[in-house]
């Protein structure tokens, strides 16, 4: 637990059900958002260690004979949701329990590939169990044939790899992927010469046909396209790592050069769908189509900054119609701004999740239980202080109501562990340990590197700077 901490200031005095008391009648407390971010890795210390089974949707405080759909695991955001958390939290060992869940599944999703579709490798939909059930879930049909699910548990693979560096994970889970790629390679519908998924659905949401009627049903809806996009493109790197099946990866680069690619509708907005189709539900808590830019990358700020400012009013539209009161709704969009790098509305939105949706025990408390709403916005804060997937970025979101405060321990794709020290809401210092020796990319203004006292070379980029580092050595930064 002591690997990552948040410092924000003193907390106030008194029980925590009168903290949270005053702050929903006006009193700052900072530390309150701390206590509630240490509170999410607790979480995931205490309810998915190496060799359990992985966090489910009540995780491991499930009251109920008869729970919510059934305590299991929802894969079009819920389980992942619950993981957003353990690799930036320095927690990697404890992701560990979702590559179990997909060996698990690799053999009953084989089956359901084989019998239900008639097609090779392994398919998943939008739920399995303890016991890796691949076959459709329930009868609800905005999100019961939906297929992409298990590409998005399969990226997980592939940042855990990007945290800790560990080929060993890269070499088990390969198989897998591979079977996850055949079966898109035989499920995807090949038309004017784009690669189509269908049927399919935009979890889970609904959209009105010109004859006014609705339908959940579409054709390739953008998280589709956004997943395997990046699905494809991870299974490619890690051939290259392994040095395997690199004439497959062909096949996979073939393959993503022919899906079909985001699109800006006619309000400015990220399209959610292959037409610019008017949404049943505007209020709707899913914001599955910014996949793309959390807790995928290939929208940001740097590569494509139009598709940033649309997915940004696809997320003020969703706001503007009730969207994210709560729960974990409101963890997703929390996230969303701080790869927005809003931190006005990062402020705004973890102080709502402290009010709004945190009961006196701090657990995630809308109408249903359910423990991704506690680690998903825990998450969006470690994302607010140091963001990883285009370089490390130092405070890219800070809420503007944290003058003053410190992280220790914070962990970066590449496997670098960051602390950071702000003041007056700008960096002071940030400290650097690398895991791997190689250059470190920094984002943003130039800053002064030491080590061991001594003044270390760095060189410009278009968006901040590099240098050299060597593993094991403490790098610090200051203005």
């Amino acid at each position: 637990m002591e690997s990552c901490q948040l410092d924000l200031g003193e907390p106030a005095s008194g029980s925590l059900e009168r903290r949270l008391d005053a702050l929903r009648s006006g009193a700052e407390e900072p530390a309150l958002a701390a206590l509630y971010f240490q509170f999410g890795r607790y979480l995931i210390v205490s309810g998915s260690r190496q060799g359990s089974s992985p966090l489910n949707l009540q995780g491991i405080w499930n009251a109920e004979f008869m729970p919510m759909w059934d305590s299991k695991y929802t894969i079009n955001i819920n389980l992942q949701m619950n993981y957003w958390l353990a690799c930036a939290g320095n927690l990697t060992e404890l992701h560990e329990p979702v590559m179990d869940l997909l060996e698990t599944m690799h053999e009953p999703g084989k089956k359901t590939a084989s019998v239900m579709y008639g097609m090779r490798g392994m398919v998943c939909h939008h739920n399995t169990d303890y016991y890796g059930d691949c076959a459709p879930q329930d009868v609800y049909m905005a999100s019961t044939p939906w297929v992409t699910g298990g590409a998005w548990m399969g990226m997980h693979v592939w940042e855990h790899y990007l945290y800790t560096g560990d080929k060993s994970v890269l070499e088990r889970m390969y198989p897998i992927l591979k079977d996850m790629a055949l079966f898109y390679e035989d499920f995807l519908l090949e038309i004017d010469g784009k690669l189509l998924t269908c049927p399919s659905v935009s979890p889970e949401n609904r959209y009105f046909l010109p004859d006014g009627s609705d339908t959940p049903l579409c054709v390739s809806p953008a998280m589709d396209n956004q997943i395997l996009r990046e699905f494809f493109g991870a299974c490619i790197e890690i051939q290259k790592i392994l040095g395997i099946d690199l004439e497959y990866g062909e096949v996979l680069k073939n393959m993503t050069d022919k899906l079909p690619q985001d699109q800006i509708g006619s309000m400015g907005q990220l399209m959610e769908w292959n037409q610019d189709f008017p949404e049943q539900n505007p209020g709707m808590g899913h914001v599955s189509h910014l996949y793309a830019v959390y807790p995928g990358c290939s929208i940001n700020w740097r590569d494509a900054p139009e598709l940033m400012d649309a997915a940004k009013i696809s997320l003020e539209r969703r706001r503007a119609h009730g969207a994210g009161n709560g729960g974990w709704p409101l963890a997703w969009q929390i996230c969303l701004d701080a790869r927005f790098r809003d931190g006005v509305s990062s402020d705004k939105n973890i102080y709502k999740m402290l009010t709004c949706s945190a009961s006196r025990s701090l657990l995630n408390a809308r109408s249903v239980f359910q423990i991704d709403g506690n680690l998903g916005a825990a998450a969006g804060i470690a994302e607010c202080l140091l963001q990883s997937h285009l370089g490390l970025h130092f405070l890219p979101a800070l809420p503007i109501s944290w003058k003053k405060g410190s992280c220790k321990g914070l962990l970066a794709r590449g496997g670098h562990e960051v602390d950071l020290y702000w003041e007056n809401g700008s960096l002071s210092c940030a400290l650097v340990r690398p895991r791997f020796s190689g250059q470190i990319a920094i984002i943003g203004k130039e800053l002064s590197v030491f080590c061991q006292g001594k003044a270390v070379k760095t060189d410009r980029t278009q968006t901040g700077f590099t240098f050299e580092a060597s593993a094991q050595e403490e790098y610090e930064l200051k203005p």
